[in-house]
């Protein structure tokens, strides 16, 4: 009963301000389901049909309401991320291409010569913003300076890797290969594909330059660089 009757009073609330267009700012602040329903009554000002206030309230109850916002914030960020990152391979005159290129096939031999090259650096420590594969460096710090040894240029942040190269679907993944990890969505960590489900990379403090499996985090993007 309490549950519907709190239904019902949502259901009113959002009517009420639907069709009256009352000043929001009086609203209580710490009201939070009451400040839903406001923001769906100022965006849908002539939406004033009770089928659709007790749409709004199930999808409050069910959580969806909070679930959208979540997904439209990650969004936005994501694309503010991806923007810098191509400001940033253009200051370092790197080319950018975009999410749905095809993957072309990669230089196998140059491949497994920078593979060899950085597993020499297996052991040595992590150091963040360091620049120096036998004095430590940070992750994207390591993916850049292997692959400068042989002529490649990359930017120096892990979030800008995430946009050089060529898009490759990951389960198209070859030795040589950029990975791209992170959460939510946002690019947090570069690695380089090894072959047999393993990438070498600078990991964090604890452990320095390592050998781990693949799936270690989650994958945002696989680039091919080669």
């Amino acid at each position: 009963m309490k549950t519907k009757f709190k239904t019902q009073i949502m259901v009113m609330l959002l009517i009420s301000f639907v069709t009256l267009n009352i000043d929001y700012s009086r609203i209580s602040a710490n009201d939070e389901e009451t400040k839903v329903l406001v923001t769906y009554a100022s965006k849908f000002q002539k939406a004033n049909t009770e089928e659709y206030a007790v749409n709004v309230a199930n999808d409050i109850k069910t959580g969806q309401v909070a679930k959208v916002e979540q997904e439209e914030a990650a969004k936005k960020a994501a694309e503010e991320a991806k923007q810098k990152a191509i400001e940033e391979a253009k200051k370092n005159n790197v080319t950018y291409y975009a999410e749905d290129s095809v993957g072309t096939n990669t230089n196998i031999e140059l491949a497994n010569q920078i593979v060899n090259y950085a597993l020499q650096f297996v052991g040595n420590p992590y150091v963040y913003g360091g620049n120096s594969l036998t004095n430590g460096t940070d992750c994207s710090g390591f993916t850049s300076l292997v692959f400068a040894n042989f002529g490649i240029s990359l930017p120096r942040s892990s979030y800008s890797q995430g946009y050089v190269g060529v898009y490759v679907n990951p389960n198209n993944r070859q030795i040589g290969d950029l990975v791209l990890y992170g959460y939510d969505g946002q690019i947090s960590h570069a690695a380089l594909y090894i072959g047999n489900n393993q990438v070498v990379h600078a990991l964090n403090s604890n452990v320095g330059i390592v050998v781990t499996d693949y799936n270690i985090m989650p994958v945002i993007t696989v680039r091919r660089v080669l």
